[in-house]
């Protein structure tokens, strides 16, 4: 199993590889794209410029420094879905990348991937959790349009992730494995992330009035979550039911976020990996060496497999 790490600039890019990053993800948001639509309609899930690439030069020096280290760079162009005047922008955009020689994009709205299958080029698309995988099925739909990896949503347990991998041998699939983990699933959700200090509508402090006991009991478990750091939540507990499922890649959360945060989740992430190919139990001793890297006790709040993993 690979780590992909997400990539705000190229200066982040040594760093990452020496941390144990085995692919990249990141975003790109052109001057033209700034001027006609500004980064609040920006074209992939970020609103905040500095989660994103601005620069063509400095993508294509971050993509060649990748290049020579003999690892591979997808772009997000994840949007649920653009206006019709975006769409020549994005092709154009996309036509540009393959000039460096980029040639993978995570995608999640259907009409720009059926204009990227009629561009006829070639490239790999790879399905973005904001188009959300819940089903084999889905995964059949989907490789009608030229996708060939599938990022899988957050909320699918360890069985159902190997029932979908079993199911589509020709698919490559790969799981969130450290930060952001949320209580919607990312598909589904129609919030804006615009705040800067990173503080999602979905954690907001806000006042709301149960009209049963049932939505009492609902309420008092989305309050407690808001105040968990979301950007240290973790599935390494189960990387051994991941690597069994023929998961492909990790993913660890933070375009956008500081490059210490962002180091410190790969080493770990790397860290869990090596043991797990030593046959050591990170059932067992997961919670031991978060506890260590963090400062903190995990818990169910902030595992992404909370009842299968260090918390049974």
């Amino acid at each position: 199993m690979r780590i992909l790490a997400p990539l705000n600039n190229s200066a982040e890019v040594e760093p990452l590889l020496a941390a144990g990053a085995d692919g990249f993800y990141a975003g790109f948001v052109s001057p033209q794209w700034r001027e006609r639509y500004s980064e609040l309609a920006g074209p992939n899930r970020r609103a905040f410029i500095d989660a994103s690439f601005t620069d063509i030069d400095e993508l294509n020096a971050a993509f060649s420094h990748l290049q020579r280290a003999g690892k591979q760079l997808a772009i997000t162009l994840n949007r649920a879905f653009y206006s019709p005047e975006q769409y020549d922008l994005l092709l154009a955009d996309v036509h540009n990348f393959l000039a460096l020689g980029i040639n993978a994009f995570i995608v999640a709205d259907l009409e720009l991937m059926l204009r990227l299958q009629e561009e006829k080029l070639d490239l790999r698309l790879h399905l973005s959790s904001l188009a959300p995988t819940l089903n084999a099925n889905t995964v059949a739909f989907y490789q009608r349009f030229g996708v060939c990896r599938i990022v899988l949503p957050r909320s699918l347990t360890t069985e159902e992730i190997a029932y979908v991998t079993s199911t589509n041998p020709g698919m490559e699939f790969d799981v969130f494995i450290f930060g952001g983990k949320c209580v919607n699933i990312e598909g589904y959700c129609g919030f804006f992330h615009l705040d800067p200090n990173r503080r999602w509508p979905c954690v907001q402090k806000f006042r709301v009035l149960p009209q049963s006991k049932a939505a009492e009991e609902v309420l008092e478990a989305e309050l407690s979550w808001r105040d968990c750091p979301r950007y240290l939540a973790c599935g390494l507990g189960v990387l051994g039911k991941l690597s069994v499922a023929g998961v492909r890649g990790l993913k660890v959360v933070g375009r956008g976020a500081r490059l210490e945060n962002k180091l410190k989740a790969v080493r770990f992430v790397k860290q869990g990996l090596d043991a797990l190919d030593r046959g050591e139990d990170l059932t067992e001793d997961e919670p031991e060496r978060y506890a260590e890297a963090f400062g903190r006790s995990c818990s169910r709040r902030l595992c992404y497999y909370p009842y299968e993993s260090c918390h049974d």
